[in-house]
């Protein structure tokens, strides 16, 4: 029986080569991604590792299988960095509307009851989102910067502890309008009656690697990062790094305004789905918002 010295030595180039392609897979997991991407060494990387599996197992297959890999195991370690950092752009990728306007900024949690069947029972559903902004003087409200599935005339069954005021049971909350851009909502206050009005945000207020806030009444302001614009499957956001990892930025929050420099720049809509690295959360540009509502809004 060889001894496992022997062994070693007999099949040397074999052990360096897989010995290399564990170091090449722990500085991908382990190496922060602004290390990675400078000079191309995430590149390298994966090269080295597709390199080394052909010397270990020499099959022409072999460096498919492993390029396959090396870009799995790349998208779980920096899936998230590579889409927000490589796909943003400073720019907005698609012209936002040109117009000057002024909403109260939102903040508030919105919960409604939805009941549904699930087999032969009827099963009551809970749905939370954030308000986006309130138009001036009493007009309607819009939520969440996605769609809800609502219909023109719904009236929700508004729950006692969400945060937006109902005017009144003569009132009730009733929707206007349901797009991929948001909800519209009459019947809705804001309960500072305080609040300001603030003018949302052209191309040229949008500040790239400044700091901003996403505002809500229960958890505070979450300070973000503005990492830039991007497309998604035909959609424009605007890319935000979360700064507070205990904040918990997540489902319910759809809507919340994102506020920097005194204006409302992008309302939030989701977040990524990767898991590992910093958490980032798409928006969508409060004018665009605004713009694909607006005839629901104004009189």
């Amino acid at each position: 029986m060889m001894k496992p010295r022997e062994w070693i030595l007999k099949n040397r180039r074999q052990v360096i080569a897989g010995i290399v392609m564990a170091l090449c897979m722990a500085a991908i997991l382990a190496l922060p991604f602004r290390v990675l991407r400078e000079q191309g060494r995430l590149l390298i990387l994966m090269g080295v590792f597709c390199f080394c599996a052909h010397t270990l197992y020499r099959r022409w297959w072999v460096p498919l299988i492993a390029f396959l890999l090396a870009i799995g195991v790349c998208t779980y370690a920096v899936g998230g960095d590579l889409i927000a950092y490589e796909m943003a752009s400073e720019t907005p990728l698609q012209q936002l509307p040109e117009l000057d306007v002024s909403v109260i900024p939102g903040g508030e949690s919105l919960q409604w009851s939805v009941t549904g069947q699930q087999g032969s029972r009827s099963v009551v559903k809970t749905s939370g989102v954030i308000v986006c902004f309130y138009m001036p003087e009493g007009g309607p409200c819009v939520v969440a910067a996605h769609s809800c599935g609502r219909e023109a005339g719904d009236t929700p069954d508004i729950s006692p502890t969400s945060e937006a005021l109902v005017s009144g049971s003569s009132r009730p909350a009733a929707v206007l309008a349901d797009c991929d851009h948001g909800v519209v909502f009459s019947g809705l206050k804001c309960p500072d009656p305080d609040r300001k009005a603030l003018p949302l945000a052209g191309a040229g207020d949008v500040k790239v690697g400044k700091e901003a806030v996403i505002c809500t009444l229960s958890n505070g302001d979450i300070p973000v990062k503005v990492i830039g614009f991007c497309m998604m499957n035909n959609n424009h956001f605007l890319v935000l790094e979360s700064l507070d990892d205990e904040a918990g930025v997540g489902p319910g929050m759809s809507g919340g305004p994102i506020i920097q420099d005194g204006k409302i720049i992008a309302f939030l809509h989701s977040g990524t789905r990767f898991h590992r690295g910093p958490r980032f959360v798409m928006a969508r540009p409060a004018l665009e918002v605004y713009d694909a509502l607006q005839e629901y809004l104004e009189p």
